[in-house]
């Protein structure tokens, strides 16, 4: 009975850890903003919740190469302070680029001037950065998991208009097809109708 209660128990802790990573989906996450340390320090703490982080700022580059960058990205993490703004200008320029990834924005707990700034640079979510980590790790599950659905719609897309173009394309050979059929047919019809009329001539 040993044995099999073990292999029970173990199936159990398995599908835990299963249920527990559908629930916190893992991403690739970029931590910008504020101080190099509070930088540092933030990088850690998301990195102890399983993701891949970079501290690396994006530097200038073609857009192509830019934007094929943030296609791998799957959150922005940007540190907010009350009285510097710079942090907001750093938003606006990710979010122009054409796969801007969703910016998840870390401020105070006081102040709300950071919050509109945030927003008004496109933040997905606002969050304070004093939070505990289970706070942090359910906003950046929302942001990964809006990440992935607007790639599978993004592809979704890329693949309707795939099919649309074929259908295009058959509709356009159908209707070539069916104009050249037509003019067979009204051939056909004119040489029956002369072979009538030698007919009926040769019968009066």
């Amino acid at each position: 009975m040993q044995p099999a209660v073990t292999a029970r128990r173990v199936a159990s802790m398995l599908s835990d850890a299963a249920a527990a990573q559908e629930q916190f989906p893992v991403g690739r996450i970029v931590v910008l903003g504020g101080e190099v340390a509070q930088r540092h320090e933030l990088a850690e703490a998301v990195r102890g919740l399983g993701h891949q982080v970079s501290n690396k700022t994006m530097g200038p580059a073609p857009a192509d190469s830019q934007a094929e960058t943030w296609v791998e990205v799957d959150a922005v993490l940007i540190l907010a302070e009350e009285r510097d703004a710079h942090w907001a200008g750093q938003a606006k320029a990710i979010q122009r680029q054409p796969a801007a990834p969703p910016l998840v924005v870390l401020g105070p707990a006081s102040g709300a001037t950071w919050r509109r700034r945030a927003l008004k640079a496109g933040a997905f979510l606002c969050a304070c950065r004093e939070a505990p980590a289970e706070e942090l790790q359910s906003v950046l599950s929302a942001a990964i998991r809006y990440r992935s659905l607007e790639k599978e719609i993004n592809l979704l897309r890329l693949e309707c208009e795939r099919i649309c173009l074929g259908l295009l394309k058959s509709y356009g050979e159908a209707a070539t097809s069916l104009k050249d059929t037509t003019g067979e047919i009204q051939a056909l019809q004119q040489n029956l109708s002369d072979i009538r009329n030698q007919i009926i001539r040769a019968f009066v």
